[in-house]
Protein backbone atom coordinates (compact mmCIF):
# COMPACT_ATOMS: atom_id res chain seq x y z
CA UNK A 1 0.00 0.00 0.00
CA UNK A 2 1.70 3.15 -1.19
CA UNK A 3 1.92 6.15 1.16
CA UNK A 4 1.43 9.35 -0.83
CA UNK A 5 3.17 12.61 0.07
CA UNK A 6 0.67 15.42 0.63
CA UNK A 7 1.61 19.10 0.32
CA UNK A 8 -0.15 21.63 2.53
CA UNK A 9 -0.30 24.97 0.69
CA UNK A 10 0.93 28.21 2.32
CA UNK A 11 2.43 26.46 5.36
CA UNK A 12 5.90 28.07 5.22
CA UNK A 13 6.58 30.45 8.14
CA UNK A 14 3.09 29.96 9.56
CA UNK A 15 2.29 28.30 12.88
CA UNK A 16 -1.24 27.32 11.74
CA UNK A 17 -2.85 26.70 8.34
CA UNK A 18 -6.65 26.36 8.23
CA UNK A 19 -8.35 23.91 5.87
CA UNK A 20 -11.86 22.51 5.39
CA UNK A 21 -12.73 19.31 3.53
CA UNK A 22 -16.34 18.73 2.50
CA UNK A 23 -17.56 15.91 0.30
CA UNK A 24 -19.00 12.43 0.12
CA UNK A 25 -15.46 11.06 -0.10
CA UNK A 26 -12.51 12.51 1.80
CA UNK A 27 -8.88 11.99 0.78
CA UNK A 28 -8.93 8.23 1.29
CA UNK A 29 -5.39 7.31 0.21
CA UNK A 30 -2.79 6.53 2.86
CA UNK A 31 -0.73 9.72 2.97
CA UNK A 32 1.61 11.80 5.10
CA UNK A 33 2.68 15.43 5.30
CA UNK A 34 5.27 17.59 6.96
CA UNK A 35 2.76 19.28 9.27
CA UNK A 36 0.95 18.10 12.40
CA UNK A 37 -2.79 17.81 11.73
CA UNK A 38 -5.48 18.75 14.26
CA UNK A 39 -8.95 17.87 12.96
CA UNK A 40 -12.54 18.30 14.08
CA UNK A 41 -14.98 15.82 12.56
CA UNK A 42 -17.82 18.29 12.14
CA UNK A 43 -19.99 15.93 10.07
CA UNK A 44 -19.59 12.29 9.10
CA UNK A 45 -18.32 9.00 10.47
CA UNK A 46 -16.04 6.21 9.37
CA UNK A 47 -12.64 4.68 10.02
CA UNK A 48 -9.32 6.41 10.58
CA UNK A 49 -6.15 4.50 9.67
CA UNK A 50 -3.06 5.62 11.62
CA UNK A 51 0.22 3.73 11.23
CA UNK A 52 -0.72 0.15 12.14
CA UNK A 53 -4.26 0.59 13.53
CA UNK A 54 -7.81 1.40 12.48
CA UNK A 55 -10.10 3.38 14.80
CA UNK A 56 -13.64 4.69 14.34
CA UNK A 57 -14.37 8.40 14.09
CA UNK A 58 -17.66 10.28 14.37
CA UNK A 59 -19.16 13.74 14.67
CA UNK A 60 -17.54 15.92 17.32
CA UNK A 61 -14.31 13.91 17.52
CA UNK A 62 -11.01 15.78 17.80
CA UNK A 63 -8.06 13.91 16.30
CA UNK A 64 -4.36 14.76 16.00
CA UNK A 65 -1.91 13.20 13.54
CA UNK A 66 1.85 13.75 13.82
CA UNK A 67 4.38 14.90 11.25
CA UNK A 68 5.08 12.26 8.55
CA UNK A 69 2.65 9.76 10.14
CA UNK A 70 0.85 7.65 7.48
CA UNK A 71 -2.93 8.01 7.80
CA UNK A 72 -6.21 8.28 5.92
CA UNK A 73 -9.89 8.97 6.70
CA UNK A 74 -12.25 6.36 5.27
CA UNK A 75 -15.60 8.03 5.77
CA UNK A 76 -18.76 5.97 5.48
CA UNK A 77 -20.56 7.36 2.43
CA UNK A 78 -24.24 8.13 2.98
CA UNK A 79 -26.33 9.12 -0.03
CA UNK A 80 -27.90 12.16 1.60
CA UNK A 81 -24.93 13.44 3.62
CA UNK A 82 -21.46 14.85 3.06
CA UNK A 83 -18.53 14.55 5.41
CA UNK A 84 -17.14 17.81 6.79
CA UNK A 85 -13.71 17.89 8.45
CA UNK A 86 -12.11 21.11 9.72
CA UNK A 87 -8.35 20.94 10.19
CA UNK A 88 -5.50 23.03 11.50
CA UNK A 89 -2.06 22.14 10.16
CA UNK A 90 0.77 23.05 12.54
CA UNK A 91 4.35 23.57 11.45
CA UNK A 92 6.41 21.43 13.82
CA UNK A 93 9.54 23.32 12.81
CA UNK A 94 8.00 26.68 13.74
CA UNK A 95 6.83 25.34 17.10
CA UNK A 96 10.03 23.48 18.01
CA UNK A 97 12.47 26.17 16.92
CA UNK A 98 10.58 29.32 17.82
CA UNK A 99 7.65 28.68 20.18
CA UNK A 100 8.19 25.64 22.38
CA UNK A 101 11.42 27.16 23.63
CA UNK A 102 9.26 29.74 25.42
CA UNK A 103 8.64 28.79 29.04
CA UNK A 104 4.95 29.74 28.72
CA UNK A 105 4.45 27.00 26.10
CA UNK A 106 6.31 24.19 27.88
CA UNK A 107 2.98 22.54 28.88
CA UNK A 108 2.53 21.69 25.17
CA UNK A 109 5.72 19.58 24.99
CA UNK A 110 4.13 16.31 26.14
CA UNK A 111 1.24 16.83 23.73
CA UNK A 112 3.57 17.27 20.76
CA UNK A 113 5.39 14.06 21.70
CA UNK A 114 2.07 12.18 21.74
CA UNK A 115 1.13 13.40 18.25
CA UNK A 116 3.64 11.02 16.65
CA UNK A 117 1.42 8.05 17.55
CA UNK A 118 -1.89 9.71 16.71
CA UNK A 119 -4.23 11.06 19.39
CA UNK A 120 -7.99 11.09 19.87
CA UNK A 121 -9.62 13.07 22.68
CA UNK A 122 -12.03 11.22 24.92
CA UNK A 123 -14.52 14.02 25.57
CA UNK A 124 -16.26 16.22 23.02
CA UNK A 125 -15.96 19.92 23.75
CA UNK A 126 -18.25 22.71 22.55
CA UNK A 127 -15.65 25.45 22.98
CA UNK A 128 -13.23 23.56 20.75
CA UNK A 129 -15.89 23.21 18.07
CA UNK A 130 -16.59 26.96 18.29
CA UNK A 131 -12.87 27.74 17.97
CA UNK A 132 -12.54 25.61 14.83
CA UNK A 133 -15.61 27.21 13.23
CA UNK A 134 -14.57 30.75 14.13
CA UNK A 135 -11.13 30.39 12.57
CA UNK A 136 -12.56 30.42 9.03
CA UNK A 137 -13.25 34.17 9.33
CA UNK A 138 -10.34 35.20 11.57
CA UNK A 139 -7.25 37.15 10.60
CA UNK A 140 -3.85 35.48 10.72
CA UNK A 141 -3.14 36.93 14.19
CA UNK A 142 -6.58 36.02 15.54
CA UNK A 143 -6.19 32.49 14.19
CA UNK A 144 -2.79 32.18 15.87
CA UNK A 145 -4.27 33.18 19.24
CA UNK A 146 -7.24 30.83 18.75
CA UNK A 147 -4.82 28.04 17.86
CA UNK A 148 -2.91 28.53 21.12
CA UNK A 149 -6.20 28.54 23.04
CA UNK A 150 -7.19 25.32 21.28
CA UNK A 151 -3.90 23.67 22.29
CA UNK A 152 -4.37 24.90 25.86
CA UNK A 153 -7.76 23.18 26.08
CA UNK A 154 -6.48 20.01 24.42
CA UNK A 155 -3.47 19.60 26.71
CA UNK A 156 -5.80 19.74 29.71
CA UNK A 157 -8.22 17.19 28.24
CA UNK A 158 -8.17 13.39 28.37
CA UNK A 159 -6.90 11.70 25.24
CA UNK A 160 -5.86 8.26 24.11
CA UNK A 161 -2.91 7.21 22.00
CA UNK A 162 -4.10 5.56 18.79
CA UNK A 163 -1.03 3.66 17.61
CA UNK A 164 1.41 1.67 19.71
CA UNK A 165 3.89 1.73 16.86
CA UNK A 166 5.82 4.91 16.15
CA UNK A 167 7.03 4.80 12.57
CA UNK A 168 8.85 8.09 13.02
CA UNK A 169 11.69 6.97 15.25
CA UNK A 170 14.84 8.80 14.26
CA UNK A 171 16.32 6.39 11.75
CA UNK A 172 18.71 6.96 8.86
CA UNK A 173 16.85 7.59 5.59
CA UNK A 174 17.45 4.09 4.24
CA UNK A 175 16.10 2.53 7.47
CA UNK A 176 12.99 4.74 7.44
CA UNK A 177 12.28 3.59 3.89
CA UNK A 178 12.83 -0.05 4.84
CA UNK A 179 10.42 0.13 7.78
CA UNK A 180 7.92 2.03 5.65
CA UNK A 181 7.96 -0.77 3.08
CA UNK A 182 7.32 -3.36 5.81
CA UNK A 183 4.35 -1.40 7.17
CA UNK A 184 2.84 -0.76 3.72
CA UNK A 185 3.16 -4.43 2.75
CA UNK A 186 1.60 -5.58 6.02
CA UNK A 187 -1.37 -3.20 5.74
CA UNK A 188 -2.06 -4.43 2.22
CA UNK A 189 -1.64 -8.20 2.71
CA UNK A 190 -2.50 -8.85 6.40
CA UNK A 191 -5.62 -10.82 5.40
CA UNK A 192 -3.56 -13.67 4.02
CA UNK A 193 -0.69 -15.66 5.50
CA UNK A 194 2.64 -13.80 5.53
CA UNK A 195 5.75 -15.86 6.17
CA UNK A 196 8.89 -14.62 7.91
CA UNK A 197 10.89 -15.22 4.74
CA UNK A 198 8.39 -13.17 2.72
CA UNK A 199 8.41 -10.10 4.95
CA UNK A 200 12.18 -10.32 5.45
CA UNK A 201 12.56 -10.26 1.68
CA UNK A 202 10.46 -7.06 1.54
CA UNK A 203 12.98 -5.51 3.96
CA UNK A 204 15.84 -6.97 1.88
CA UNK A 205 17.21 -8.79 4.93
CA UNK A 206 17.88 -12.34 6.09
CA UNK A 207 15.04 -13.66 8.33
CA UNK A 208 17.10 -13.71 11.56
CA UNK A 209 18.47 -10.24 10.91
CA UNK A 210 14.97 -8.93 10.16
CA UNK A 211 13.62 -10.34 13.45
CA UNK A 212 16.29 -8.50 15.45
CA UNK A 213 15.85 -5.35 13.37
CA UNK A 214 12.08 -5.19 13.84
CA UNK A 215 12.18 -6.01 17.57
CA UNK A 216 14.88 -3.41 18.27
CA UNK A 217 12.86 -0.66 16.59
CA UNK A 218 9.32 -1.46 17.68
CA UNK A 219 9.73 -3.35 21.00
CA UNK A 220 7.63 -6.18 19.60
CA UNK A 221 8.06 -9.06 17.17
CA UNK A 222 6.82 -8.72 13.62
CA UNK A 223 4.12 -11.33 14.20
CA UNK A 224 2.88 -9.50 17.31
CA UNK A 225 2.53 -6.42 15.12
CA UNK A 226 0.79 -8.43 12.37
CA UNK A 227 -1.65 -9.85 14.93
CA UNK A 228 -2.49 -6.34 16.19
CA UNK A 229 -3.17 -5.15 12.63
CA UNK A 230 -5.49 -8.13 12.07
CA UNK A 231 -7.32 -7.60 15.38
CA UNK A 232 -7.93 -3.94 14.51
CA UNK A 233 -9.48 -5.05 11.22
CA UNK A 234 -11.67 -7.55 13.08
CA UNK A 235 -12.87 -4.75 15.37
CA UNK A 236 -13.70 -2.55 12.38
CA UNK A 237 -15.72 -5.33 10.75
CA UNK A 238 -17.52 -6.12 14.01
CA UNK A 239 -18.52 -2.46 14.25
CA UNK A 240 -19.57 -2.11 10.63
CA UNK A 241 -21.16 -5.50 9.87
CA UNK A 242 -23.51 -6.24 12.73
CA UNK A 243 -24.96 -9.36 11.06
CA UNK A 244 -21.61 -10.85 10.05
CA UNK A 245 -20.49 -14.13 11.57
CA UNK A 246 -17.51 -13.78 13.94
CA UNK A 247 -15.82 -16.91 12.57
CA UNK A 248 -16.16 -15.55 9.03
CA UNK A 249 -14.65 -12.20 10.07
CA UNK A 250 -11.82 -14.09 11.75
CA UNK A 251 -10.96 -15.88 8.50
CA UNK A 252 -11.29 -12.71 6.41
CA UNK A 253 -8.79 -10.96 8.68
CA UNK A 254 -6.04 -13.51 8.28
CA UNK A 255 -6.66 -15.90 11.19
CA UNK A 256 -7.03 -19.58 10.33
CA UNK A 257 -7.62 -20.92 13.84
CA UNK A 258 -10.69 -19.79 15.79
CA UNK A 259 -9.46 -20.75 19.26
CA UNK A 260 -6.11 -19.01 18.70
CA UNK A 261 -7.97 -15.97 17.35
CA UNK A 262 -10.14 -15.80 20.48
CA UNK A 263 -7.09 -15.96 22.74
CA UNK A 264 -5.28 -13.25 20.80
CA UNK A 265 -8.35 -11.00 20.70
CA UNK A 266 -8.91 -11.25 24.45
CA UNK A 267 -5.25 -10.62 25.27
CA UNK A 268 -5.26 -7.40 23.20
CA UNK A 269 -8.81 -6.09 23.80
CA UNK A 270 -9.46 -7.54 27.29
CA UNK A 271 -12.78 -8.98 26.14
CA UNK A 272 -14.07 -11.65 23.79
CA UNK A 273 -15.03 -10.84 20.17
CA UNK A 274 -18.66 -11.58 21.02
CA UNK A 275 -18.72 -9.20 23.98
CA UNK A 276 -16.93 -6.54 21.91
CA UNK A 277 -19.61 -6.85 19.25
CA UNK A 278 -22.41 -6.69 21.82
CA UNK A 279 -20.89 -3.65 23.55
CA UNK A 280 -20.74 -1.84 20.22
CA UNK A 281 -24.37 -2.70 19.41
CA UNK A 282 -25.44 -1.48 22.84
CA UNK A 283 -23.43 1.74 22.45
CA UNK A 284 -25.08 2.48 19.10
CA UNK A 285 -28.53 1.86 20.54
CA UNK A 286 -27.84 4.27 23.41
CA UNK A 287 -26.67 6.92 20.93
CA UNK A 288 -29.99 6.74 19.08
CA UNK A 289 -32.10 7.13 22.21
Amino acid sequence: MKVFPFLIANSINKAFVYKEDIGKQLYNKLHQHNEIQLSLIYRGEGTLVVNDVEVPFGEGDIIAIGQHVPHCFLNRVQSDKQAHVISLFLSKEVFEKQLLALEELHPFLSLFEAFDSGVKWVEKHKELESLFLRMRIESTLERFLSGLRLLQILVQGRYKILSSYNIRRKLPTYESKRMQQVVEYTLEYYSRQISLEEIADIANMAPNSFCRYFKNRTDKTYFQYLTEVRIENVCRLLREEKDANIAEICLRSGFNNISNFNRKFKSIKNCTPRSYKQQNITRKLMQTV
